[in-house]
């Protein structure tokens, strides 16, 4: 699974929320689903090359819902393109203490929003089996009127399956790009070992993400533990990351090799 993939994911909810009148009753669902329409606006400027309106629209989502850890996480990333490491660590380590923190809630929250999705697949299944007899609705349709509505309850319930039933597990923790990020940002400020246990962290997290092996064998290297060091940097080049051939010559010659 790509980071883009995983923070979709971890985005609160999956591939829509499903609002219904009743979620008036539910403390934050309508700012939720504000913050979650403005992300996933940041994120399709942020592919257009637009990093001042995807900065906007992050800030926006964490204005209208504050707990919002997966904008917070691309606010972190900007900072750290843009070489402002300290401030870099301080919102990668608050998009991380928010990812905890709303852990509970991230997954109730899911966990409606999947409900929701059941229900609205039954409905409109009725509907479209209402649609394919006769009757009081049909009958003042012609043929092309209603296959129309067909398609479109179908198109729908396509939709709605793609939403995953949330699980216990993906709601534990952050992502695992982000603590390849934090970790980026904590060498840049020249705290290396904060940066090696939050790259291992990453690597258990995500352990098919090839740069972070490269980055774990650069962290053993500074750090002595050489053998760890080959390990990683053979599993990052396993994985098909680029590898700089003076860097694995020096480990092989420290190694004895």
């Amino acid at each position: 699974m790509s980071g883009r993939s995983i923070r979709w994911a971890w985005a609160l909810v999956g591939l829509a929320l499903v609002v219904s009148a009743a979620d008036a009753a539910i403390p934050g669902r309508r700012e939720l689903t504000k913050a979650e329409k403005l992300y996933q606006a940041g994120l399709e400027k942020q592919k257009k090359g637009d990093v001042q309106g995807a900065r906007t629209d992050f800030l926006g989502a964490l204005e209208v819902y504050p707990d919002f850890g997966a904008a917070q996480f691309e606010i972190g990333k900007m900072l750290l393109a843009e070489k402002k490491f300290a401030e870099a660590v301080t919102a990668l380590e608050k998009a991380e203490e928010l990812f905890a923190r709303t852990s509970d809630e991230r997954r109730k929250a899911a966990m409606r929003n999947y409900q929701d999705a059941q229900k609205e697949i039954v409905e409109q299944q009725k509907q479209i089996r209402d649609l394919q007899m006769p009757g009081p609705i049909t009958n003042k349709m012609n043929e092309t009127e209603i296959q129309t509505e067909v398609n479109d309850r179908e198109d729908r319930v396509k939709r709605l399956q793609a939403i995953p039933q949330p699980s216990e597990r993906d709601f534990q923790r952050a992502p695992g790009d982000l603590y390849f990020y934090l970790g980026n940002a904590y060498l840049r400020e020249d705290r290396l070992d904060e940066a090696l246990k939050a790259w291992e962290t990453c690597r258990d997290l995500m352990p098919a993400f090839p740069a972070v092996y490269n980055n774990l064998a650069f962290a053993y290297w500074k750090r002595g533990r050489i053998e760890e060091a080959r390990t990683a940097l053979a599993k990052a080049e396993e994985l098909g990351a680029p590898i700089n051939p003076e860097f694995k010559a020096k480990l092989e010659q420290a190694a004895g090799r």
